[in-house]
């Protein structure tokens, strides 16, 4: 019998992929007539424009800036997790090897160390879509070379599990405080200063992916130091 809670989780995240999918198309273009007619308002002011008024322009011309960073965002974050899923059954380290390649230059750049925990249990099997599982390992080191001081080390562990792979990231990070961590998840949401990089879709992108496997994703973080990514994968294909 298929899983109706699937089914409908399923259902739902298709829903908001096109709902994500036409706010960037539709907004996109009305971010880039603000923007023009911003600068086409300042050209025409030129020097007659007094101070407040440049000020608001400024303010506009800004906002506009925002937006179509956010909605170019959008796109990146939906390109990444929407689109039909090619399951099939991956030893995980194949995976894992091929998202740290996928980095290595950036990993290279910043003098981190991307390590895989000897612990590790050698041959788990999981049953995913390869590009995907790729995909959220790349945003998972990308986030915390972003963050961490260097040299950063990113540490990853897994473990064979009843019905799957309990899997952790661990990095060498400042850390950060909330009340809710899940929040971190959350489209657009970022918890550095300002002026860092980051657009708050990597995450977001994270957990979309596990959604879209069935499962779910957990963090935990320490101001003192350090970030813990937390999530299982199936290790067999669903029944019905």
């Amino acid at each position: 019998m298929p899983d109706n809670r699937n089914t409908s989780r399923s259902t739902s995240i298709e829903f908001s992929e096109r709902i994500a999918g036409a706010i960037s198309h539709d907004f996109r273009s009305s971010a880039r007539q603000i923007k023009s007619f911003t600068q086409l308002l300042e050209a025409h002011l030129g020097d007659d424009a007094d101070a407040e008024t440049e000020e608001y322009l400024a303010v506009l011309g800004s906002a506009a800036n925002v937006l179509q960073a956010k909605l170019e965002a959008l796109d990146r974050f939906s390109a990444k997790s929407a689109g039909r899923l090619k399951l099939k059954e991956w030893d995980l380290r194949h995976i894992v090897d091929g998202a740290t390649v996928s980095i290595a230059n950036e990993v290279e750049a910043a003098g981190a160390v991307v390590d895989i925990d000897s612990s590790s249990d050698a041959g788990a099997k999981v049953f995913v879509d390869r590009e995907r599982l790729i995909i959220l390992f790349v945003e998972l080191f990308r986030n915390s070379l972003q963050f961490c001081q260097k040299p950063a080390r990113i540490t990853i562990r897994w473990t064979n599990v009843e019905h799957g792979v309990l899997v952790r990231v661990t990095d060498s990070g400042p850390g950060f405080q909330a009340q809710d961590y899940d929040k971190a998840f959350d489209l657009f949401r970022t918890f550095h200063l300002e002026g860092q990089p980051g657009a708050g879709t990597g995450l977001a992108a994270v957990r979309r992916i596990l959604e879209r496997h069935g499962t779910s994703v957990t963090i935990q973080s320490d101001p003192a130091g350090g970030t813990v990514v937390q999530f299982t994968i199936r290790e067999v294909a669903p029944c019905g």
